[in-house]
């Protein structure tokens, strides 16, 4: 273990002497040993948080600022917890931030920023990111994690674990995510390739275009916009896909379409499309519009799969 610290010191002590000579400022180079919590905020800061080799937490701002010293760094320590701040106390100053914090595994982030963006890497915890109009990007990592912005984009790739997205106006792009993911977004559109678990996806005016595979209840909605979704399995439980204004498909990708499927469209405007025959077809009234139901099940499966909309098309495709 020492030397393991020894090598770690030496090479940040190397970092740091290549980051002064590009000019660039050291605000704060520490290590905090037995603490497994870092809580941080920042004004336009960006943050890479990174998995190490011990059980301390390290960190390490760098900064490109005008005037010189127009940043500081708060930082306080209470127990097993660390609480990092970024204050800048001159006006009319810029410049651009970087935060490298580096975790033991199991360690627990809350981190927030205005404008900055927010990395995760080789991560295994608790992870909790919230921006104003940052974006947020989280790879191969494993725990549970809470994301929400404002306008900045939310953007996962080889996660595991527990997910709960937020947007209101950004983007939501996940790839290879595995576990229960609940994405909820304003006017962004989301896509997913290669998303397994349980999952949750709305939308209010934006688009949705996911791959997935489904292994616990899950449904797909959008208010005005369109919503396609793609098996790369058979479902093995409960899945809707719905769009209110816009069109909604589900393309199983020519693996075996078995199941209680439920088809409904509003009678006049929407329109149901499928490559097999019902068995039943009824007609009803809400809000006093009349909608048509259409139903059928095909082989011994239980899983219930249904897709509606008012007005736009609900089409399921063999592949």
């Amino acid at each position: 273990m020492k030397r393991k610290t020894f090598l770690f010191g030496l090479c940040l002590s190397l970092l740091t002497l290549t980051v002064a000579a590009q000019g660039r400022e050291v605000l704060l180079e520490k290590s905090f040993p037995n603490k497994r919590t870092v809580n941080i905020k920042t004004i336009s800061g960006d943050c890479l948080f990174k998995r190490g080799t011990t059980d301390s937490i390290t960190v390490l701002v760098v900064a490109e600022l005008s005037p010189a010293g127009a940043v500081e760094t708060v930082v306080s320590e209470e127990g097993t917890a660390l609480t990092l701040q970024e204050r800048w106390v001159r006006d009319h100053s810029s410049g651009n931030i970087l935060w490298t914090i580096t975790l033991p595994e199991g360690a627990t982030v809350n981190a927030s920023s205005l404008s900055g963006d927010i990395t995760g890497e080789d991560l295994k915890g608790e992870f909790k990111g919230k921006t104003a109009s940052g974006d947020i990007l989280i790879s191969r990592c494993e725990g549970s994690f809470s994301l929400r912005s404002a306008s900045g984009d939310l953007t996962l790739k080889n996660v595991q674990g527990s997910l709960s997205l937020n947007t209101a106006s950004g983007d939501i792009t996940l790839n290879k995510t595995k576990g229960e993911t609940r994405a909820s977004l304003a006017s962004g559109d989301l896509s997913a390739e290669d998303a397994q678990g349980s999952l949750h996806f709305s939308l209010a005016s934006g688009d949705g275009d996911v791959d997935v595979t489904v292994t616990g209840p899950s449904s797909f909605r959008t208010a005005s916009g369109d919503m396609k979704v793609s098996l790369n399995k058979s479902p093995s439980a409960d899945l809707s896909v719905a769009s209110a204004s816009g069109d909604a498909s589900l393309n199983f990708k020519g693996n075996p379409m078995n199941g209680i499927f439920e088809m409904t469209a509003r009678k006049r405007e929407g329109r149901i499309a499928a490559p097999f025959s019902f068995e039943k077809q009824e007609t009803f009234t809400e809000w006093g519009e009349e909608y048509e139901k259409k139903s059928v099940r095909r082989g011994g499966s239980s899983v219930k799969i249904s897709l509606s909309t008012a007005t736009g098309r609900v089409e399921i495709l063999e592949r």
